[in-house]
C-alpha cells in the first residue's frame, strides 16, 4: 500500500511539473521552460515579431519599445501543459513595438496577429499563420517537407519560391500536395506581402 501511495504521489508531481504558467512583462528577460517537438499557439498584439527556432528547450521573449515607460504595460504569458503551450502578448503602446520570440526549433506553430510584420525562421513542424494586415515572411521552407501547403493574400503579393509561385493583385492563393511530406503549412494575409522562401 505505501508503495502504491508513493507512485500515486509521484504521478501527481509529474503532472504538476508538466503544467506551468509563467507571466512577465518587458521590464525583464522572459523565459519559460518547454519541450522540443511540442505545439505552441501564439496570440500576439499588433507589432513586429520575429519567431526564431533555436536548439533549446524553452521559450524566450525579448522586447524593443521606443517608449521605455511602457515596458511594464506589456503582458507576456506562457502556459505549458506537456507538449502543448500557449503564448499571449498583450498591452503596451499602440505602435513601435518589436518582439523576438525564441522557441524550440522542432515545434508545431499556430500564430494569430491582427496587424504588423512577422517573420518566422528556423522552425521545423506544422505552421498555421494568419495576419490581418502587414508583411508575413516564412523562411527555411522545403516544399518536399510538406504534405499539404496553402497560402493566400486578399490584397498584395504572394511569393512562394519553394513552390514556384509568384502572384500579385487581389485574391491570390495556391495549394500544393505532396504524399511523401510530413508537415502542414497554412498562411493567410488580408493585406500586405506574403513571402515563403
Amino acid at each position: 500500500m505505501p508503495k502504491l501511495a508513493g507512485l500515486a504521489v509521484l504521478a501527481v508531481l509529474l503532472a504538476v511539473a508538466a503544467r506551468a504558467d509563467t507571466s512577465g512583462n518587458c521590464d525583464h528577460a522572459f523565459a519559460a521552460g518547454f519541450v522540443q517537438g511540442g505545439s505552441i499557439n501564439m496570440h500576439i498584439r499588433s507589432s513586429a515579431i520575429d519567431v526564431v527556432g533555436v536548439d533549446r528547450t524553452d521559450v524566450r521573449v525579448s522586447c524593443e519599445l521606443t517608449d521605455d515607460d511602457q515596458r511594464r504595460n506589456v503582458t507576456i504569458r506562457f502556459r505549458a501543459n506537456g507538449y502543448s503551450g500557449n503564448l499571449d502578448i498583450t498591452g503596451g503602446p499602440s505602435n513601435n513595438t518589436h518582439f523576438r520570440i525564441e522557441i524550440p526549433a522542432k515545434t508545431n506553430l499556430y500564430v494569430r496577429m491582427s496587424a504588423g510584420d512577422a517573420e518566422i525562421r528556423g522552425v521545423t513542424g506544422d505552421k498555421d499563420v494568419e495576419l490581418y494586415a502587414g508583411d508575413l515572411t516564412i523562411t527555411g521552407v522545403k516544399a518536399s517537407d510538406y504534405k499539404t501547403a496553402d497560402a493566400s493574400v486578399t490584397a498584395g503579393d504572394l511569393v512562394a519560391g519553394p513552390f514556384n509561385v509568384t502572384k500579385d493583385g487581389l485574391f491570390r492563393s495556391f495549394n500544393a500536395r505532396n504524399s511523401t511530406g510530413k508537415y502542414k503549412l497554412h498562411a493567410h494575409l488580408m493585406a500586405g506581402d506574403l513571402t515563403i522562401r
